[in-house]
C-alpha cells in the first residue's frame, strides 16, 4: 500500500513506461465522453505493459450497504479474451481495501502456481487470510506468478483503476518486485491523468448541457468566463430594444387537445421555435418563454447601432411565418424601445438573464393592441421613428400611425403604430404593401386627424369610404359607432386601453 506522495518519490526503471505517460495527456485531451476516455486509457494500459491480462475501471458503487463487498465494473478490457465480460472479475477485497479501507494504490502478488482463491501476498506484508483477495483466475500461464494492483482515484468519483497480469517469478516465487513497482507507480500516473482527463470531459459535457438553458447568442461567452462573470455580476440600465410576440389561439387549442398533452406542445414547439429562430437570426437574445409567448431584445451585452432594425426584421418574420399557410394561427407582437435594467434578474436562487422596466411592460400592452386594432405589429412611436429614418422611402418596411393611446397599465398618452414589410404577407392583405402606399397613407393620416379632433362623423365617413375592409378602420369606426359617432365631452383625441369591441 503506497500513497500517491510516495509513489512520487519512487523513480521508474523502465523508461519506455514513462514515455507512455508523457503521450497519454494528448491522446486524452479531445475524448468526447466518459466511456471513451476509459476505453481509450486501457487500450494505452494494454499497450504499455505487455505482461498485464486486463485493466478496469472499478467502483464500490455509493449505496453499497457498509461491510459489503460489491464491486461494479465501469469498463475492462482484457488481453485474452476480449469482451467475456464473465471472464473478469477484479478482487472485491482489493478494492474495498484501496477504496473504502487504506485510500491509497494497493499491490498484490501471489507465488507462482496459487490456486485461486488461496492466500494473498503482498510485498513486505506477508501472506494474509485465505481467499482474502481473488486471483486472477483466467489464462494462467504455467509457473507464472500473478499480481494485481488497484489505485482509486484521488476524486470524489470513489473510481480506481485496477490492472492485473502474470509475471515470470523469481527464486521465492513472487514476481520481481522492481517490475511491480513501475507497474504501481504508471497505475498511480495513469490515474491521475485520468482524473484530470475526466473533470475536462465532464465540464465540457456541463458546459453543453448549460447552453440549452442559455440564450443562443449569449452561449459563446461560456468560453469566456471572466467577462461572463462581469455581465452577471449586476444588472446594468441599456438602451435596448424589445420585442414581445404572444400567440393567437393556443390555449384553446391546448384545452382541446389536452388529452394528448405531447401532441399539444409539438404544436406550440414548433412557433416557439419559429420565434426564437427569427430573433436569434438578427443577433437578438431570447430572454425567456412566458407560457406561448416570447419575450427577446437587442442592445445587450454590447450595444447594437442597427438594433431597431434588427428586431424589426425578426417582428415581420416571425408574423409572416405564423400568419401563412404553414400554421394558420396568427400571432401579435409589440415592439418598443427605451432604457431598461438588462442582465441577471431574479431571486437568489433562480437568477436569468432578463429585463425589467417601464418599456418591457410597454411591450406586454402594446400586443395586446393587436387584437384591438387587428394589426400583426403594433410598435412604440419611438420604434416608428427609428424605421422612418433608417428607410424613409419603405423599402424594407413601412408604417401607419394608429392614434394615441392610453395603455393599460400606463398613465400618460402616446402615439402607436403598425409595422408591415413591404413586401405582402400571405393570409394578410394590407394596402400599406400596395402602389398606393402613398396617396393612401394621406387620406389614412387625414381620416386620424379628423378623429382625433372629435370630427367623428366625418372620420367615419372617411373611413368606410376608403378603408372599409381594413381591421384598423373598422375597429376606429366601431368606437365612434358606440357613440353614435359623438365623442364624449370629455375627449382629448385619446383610446384609453384599447380593447377588442363585439
Amino acid at each position: 500500500m503506497k500513497s500517491r506522495a510516495e509513489l512520487q518519490q519512487q523513480e521508474f526503471s523502465n523508461r519506455d513506461l514513462l514515455r507512455a505517460v508523457y503521450r497519454l495527456p494528448d491522446r486524452l485531451e479531445k475524448v468526447p465522453d466518459e466511456a471513451r476516455l476509459f476505453a481509450r486509457v486501457m487500450r494505452d494500459v494494454l499497450e504499455a505493459l505487455p505482461r498485464a491480462e486486463a485493466v478496469a475501471v472499478v467502483r464500490r458503487p455509493p449505496l453499497c450497504p457498509p461491510g459489503e463487498l460489491e464491486v461494479q465494473v465501469l469498463e475492462y478490457a482484457t488481453r485474452s479474451r476480449p469482451g467475456a465480460r464473465s471472464e473478469f472479475r477484479p478482487s472485491r477485497r482489493l478494492v474495498k481495501r484501496a477504496l473504502c479501507e487504506q485510500e491509497c494504490s494497493c499491490l498484490c502478488a501471489w507465488p507462482s502456481g496459487t490456486a485461486a482463491g488461496s492466500e494473498m501476498t503482498m510485498p513486505n506484508h506477508g501472506p494474509r487470510s485465505g481467499a482474502d483477495v481473488t486471483i486472477p483466475h483466467y489464462g494462467q500461464r504455467t509457473g507464472a506468478a500473478p499480481w494485481a494492483v488497484c489505485t482509486p482515484f484521488q476524486d470524489d468519483s470513489q473510481y480506481a483503476l485496477y490492472v492485473e497480469g502474470f509475471e515470470e517469478p523469481l527464486g521465492n516465487g513472487l514476481p520481481d518486485p522492481a517490475y511491480l513497482n513501475d507497474c504501481q507507480k504508471f497505475a498511480e500516473l495513469v490515474a491521475k491523468i485520468t482524473e484530470a482527463a475526466l473533470k475536462t470531459v465532464r465540464l465540457r459535457q456541463q458546459i453543453e448541457v448549460a447552453k440549452l438553458a442559455w440564450p443562443k447568442n449569449m452561449r459563446a461567452l461560456l468560453n469566456d468566463p471572466g467577462k461572463l462573470e462581469q455581465l452577471l455580476l449586476k444588472p446594468v440600465e441599456a438602451e435596448i430594444t424589445i420585442l414581445f410576440c404572444d400567440l393567437r389561439g393556443y390555449s384553446r387549442y391546448a384545452e382541446e387537445t389536452g388529452a394528448n398533452l405531447h401532441t399539444a406542445f409539438a404544436e406550440v414547439q414548433k412557433a416557439l421555435d419559429v420565434m426564437s429562430s427569427a430573433v436569434t437570426e438578427k443577433g437578438g437574445i431570447v430572454a425567456g418563454f412566458r407560457g406561448d409567448a416570447v419575450l427577446a431584445f437587442w442592445g445587450w451585452p454590447e450595444p447594437q447601432p442597427d438594433a431597431v432594425a434588427r428586431a424589426a426584421g425578426a417582428a415581420t418574420r416571425i408574423f409572416e411565418r405564423l400568419t401563412g399557410p404553414t400554421f394558420r394561427r396568427k400571432c401579435g407582437l409589440g415592439l418598443t424601445h427605451g432604457t431598461a435594467l438588462v442582465g441577471r434578474l431574479g431571486a437568489h436562487d433562480l437568477a436569468i438573464i432578463d429585463l425589467y422596466g417601464p418599456v418591457v411592460n410597454l411591450a406586454f400592452r402594446l400586443e395586446e393592441m393587436t387584437k384591438a386594432f387587428g394589426t400583426g405589429i403594433v410598435i412604440s412611436d419611438d420604434i416608428a421613428t427609428h424605421v422612418r429614418n433608417a428607410d424613409p422611402s419603405g423599402t424594407t418596411f413601412r408604417t401607419r400611425p394608429l392614434g394615441t393611446v392610453v395603455p393599460r397599465g400606463v398613465k400618460n398618452p402616446l402615439p402607436v403604430h403598425e409595422l408591415v414589410p413591404r413586401e405582402p404577407i400571405l393570409g394578410y392583405p394590407s394596402w400599406l404593401t400596395e402602389n398606393g402606399f402613398k396617396s393612401n397613407m394621406n387620406l389614412w393620416k387625414a381620416a386620424l386627424e379628423l378623429f382625433a379632433k372629435g370630427k367623428w362623423a366625418e372620420a367615419h365617413l372617411a373611413l368606410d369610404d376608403h378603408f372599409h375592409s381594413d381591421p384598423a378602420a373598422q375597429y376606429l369606426m366601431n368606437f365612434m359607432a358606440k357613440s353614435n359617432k359623438v365623442p364624449p365631452l370629455t375627449w382629448k383625441g385619446v383610446i384609453e386601453e384599447p380593447k377588442k369591441l363585439d
